[in-house]
């Protein structure tokens, strides 16, 4: 890693949208989120010259949205919400593929709805943001064994899923 001084807003600019992103695989509601994005870029803010570039930013910005986000569902203190994904348009204009992608977005957006905050945490962190488990362990604050443990729990439980799925489309 590079020993260039960091740049605030550069930060913001580059990771928001990660940041947008991964709050909602978090299963922040749509109105809470920017509160949650501008609580996170105030940690960000206050803490960056505390960073030590052991990791990746990505990963050091991943570990402080998990922990507003474990704050933010302590302080509401109500059931689950609803993971909102970003709906994506079809790059062709194909209305028969935007359909299906709308559909598969559903389908994960229920699939992280029913887990847990830990393996959804594991979940955003590993299967959709692509971190490696060594991230993964680092941004959720847990051992590089449990993170292994749960992306394998969560690959059966995904294709548990898909086949339910396919078998009820039968």
């Amino acid at each position: 890693m590079t020993d260039e001084p960091l740049d605030f807003l550069r930060i913001y600019d580059e990771h928001v949208d990660f940041l947008w992103r991964s709050a909602a695989g978090l299963g922040v509601p749509t109105d809470a989120r920017e509160d949650i994005v501008q609580e996170v870029m105030l940690v960000v803010h206050r803490r960056l010259d505390q960073f030590e570039r052991r990791s990746s930013l990505k990963t050091w910005l991943f570990g402080i949205l998990y922990n507003v986000v474990a704050n933010y569902r302590r302080s509401v203190r109500r059931k689950g919400p609803s993971v909102e994904m970003p709906e994506t348009a079809s790059t062709d204009g194909d209305p028969q593929r935007a359909a299906i992608d709308r559909e598969e977005l559903r389908f994960v957006q229920t699939f992280l709805e029913g887990l847990p905050d830990e393996p959804r945490g594991v979940f955003v962190a590993f299967f959709l943001e692509r971190m490696s488990a060594p991230e993964t362990a680092q941004a959720t604050g847990l051992s590089i064994e449990n993170v292994y443990s749960c992306v394998r729990t969560l690959k059966r439980r995904f294709r548990a899923a898909l086949t339910r799925r396919e078998e009820q489309r039968e």
